[in-house]
């Protein structure tokens, strides 16, 4: 049994309109009609009605209207109008162009898990959201359609502001499960939860009163399902370690690496899900990348995950080569939701291990993987889980290949058609940039399954 329907209205990141990042999520116990997250919101009501026009297989369990007469427009706008949560990882257009054509017009969303409130949100965190209320919603590129306050006399088709706090992945302890005993994910549905990373998506050159110049930043979501458990890993655009100012994936990644490595009472990994952009093809070089990932630095970013995950199977085996896994039930605090708390947990992972609290060690005194399968930057940090057997400063080489067996790739974000990329001659962008990693990816034989998003797909999580 999956824990998640999700649906690509977009997976294009310009410069056709009609197919920019968007997504429709639900848990798989739901309906569509009991309400929707709009995971990036940049295509909307025109994607789904061409979308709807060839199939409706990727909304097969949509229920029928009672009108016999509905046409493909009129069913999209219907749809499109179950929306409860726009989940946005950055402001940029092609991420928030429907959210914003479409705030005002769609009526009343159903009701948002027993809350008060009952206006659609838009979630991010503070600085995306003071970006769109600054910039976009200020009565001049857009009415101001948009409120930050919650009280009762605020008129219901105004969008409602909802800031969420981003993990950095800075403390100085992990908790029994690999991540930060701080870790908060913040109830969007009553049955999803999300936790918010910051990621670099290249340099912001202009210097604005409210957003200096300096590293821009994007987000990362771990999406869970509250009742499963399970998660997945989505991405916002975001650009290499290796090039940026502020380097932020290898902190992802840390908390995904612990997500793959630990299993649910199902039997199944908490997280086998990536959804992750790679804009350009392999021709692109670094200077004109902008902030996005091609073929060879995703390669390198996987490389990286991989190395993580290879490392904490290690130490779990250094630490009880012999012993039976045992349960552990996580339940971090809930964050309070418009000052009640949410009626539901956030955790319950059962480990492969037993890790108890743990102190952070540098990478180079971490025992990793072979140091020829990847390159790490030294300065960064990582948690070791604790043992009564000391973790050799150099162990034995040990491959990362197959470590990421059972993972999934969604590679997603395109950003120019056919005809715009050098090189290509036969065969979509998508296809195209996809094969090509997927090639690297086989080279290295990390065991992932890579997969092209695409217009109208429906995947299951």
């Amino acid at each position: 049994m999956h824990s998640f329907d999700f649906v690509c209205l977009g997976a294009g990141g310009g410069p056709v309109e009609t197919d920019l990042s968007a997504y429709l999520l639900k848990p798989a116990s739901s309906s569509w009609e009991d309400g929707i997250i709009a995971v990036e919101a940049g295509s909307g009501i025109g994607a789904l009605r061409n979308i709807l026009s060839s199939t409706r297989q990727a909304f097969h369990d949509l229920q029928t209207s009672p009108n016999p007469h509905e046409s493909h427009e009129m069913l999209a706008s219907r749809l499109y109008s179950y929306i409860q949560t726009f989940l946005i990882s950055h402001s940029h257009l092609d991420h928030v162009l429907s959210l914003v054509l479409s705030a005002g017009s769609l009526p009343q969303p159903p009701p948002l898990h027993n809350s008060p409130v009952k206006r659609r949100r838009i979630v991010g965190t503070r600085q995306v959201l003071d970006d769109l209320a600054t910039m976009i919603f200020s009565d001049r590129i857009w009415p101001n359609l948009v409120s930050w306050s919650t009280e009762p006399s605020v008129p219901d088709f105004l969008y409602l502001y909802e800031p969420i706090e981003p993990h950095t992945g800075s403390s100085d302890e992990i908790s029994s499960d690999g991540l930060d005993s701080t870790l908060r994910y913040h109830p969007i549905s009553s049955m999803v939860s999300v936790l918010a990373m910051p990621i670099s998506h290249g340099l912001c050159r202009s210097s604005h009163a409210h957003a200096p110049s300096g590293t821009y930043n994007s987000s990362a979501f771990f999406i869970r399902n509250v009742v499963t458990h399970k998660q997945f890993l989505f991405f916002g655009d975001v650009e290499p370690d290796s090039l940026a100012a502020n380097p932020s994936t290898k902190h992802v990644w840390r908390v995904a690496a612990s997500l793959i490595t630990s299993t649910l009472p199902s039997g199944l990994k908490a997280l086998d899900s990536i959804f992750i952009e790679c804009s350009w093809p392999t021709t692109r070089g670094d200077k004109e990348l902008y902030g996005h990932l091609n073929p060879q630095h995703l390669l390198h970013e996987m490389k990286v995950l991989a190395s993580e995950v290879c490392r904490l199977q290690r130490a779990q085996q250094i630490q009880s080569p012999t012993s039976k896994p045992t349960t552990e039930e996580l339940t971090p605090t809930p964050q309070p939701n418009n000052g009640e708390k949410p009626p539901y947990f956030y955790g319950f992972i059962k480990q492969q291990r037993r890790r108890t609290v743990t102190k952070r060690q540098s990478r180079s005194n971490a025992a990793d993987c072979n140091a020829s399968d990847v390159s790490i930057p030294t300065s960064s940090s990582v948690a070791i889980p604790a043992s009564n057997v000391d973790v050799p400063i150099h162990p034995d080489p040990t491959s990362i290949k197959g470590s990421l067996k059972g993972v999934k790739l969604y590679v997603m974000h395109f950003k120019a058609p056919m005809e715009l990329a050098a090189g290509i001659e036969h065969g979509k962008l998508s296809q195209h940039i996809t094969s090509e990693f997927r090639a690297l990816a086989e080279k290295e034989e990390l065991g992932l399954e890579v997969i092209a998003m695409e217009q109208g797909m429906r995947v299951s999580i």
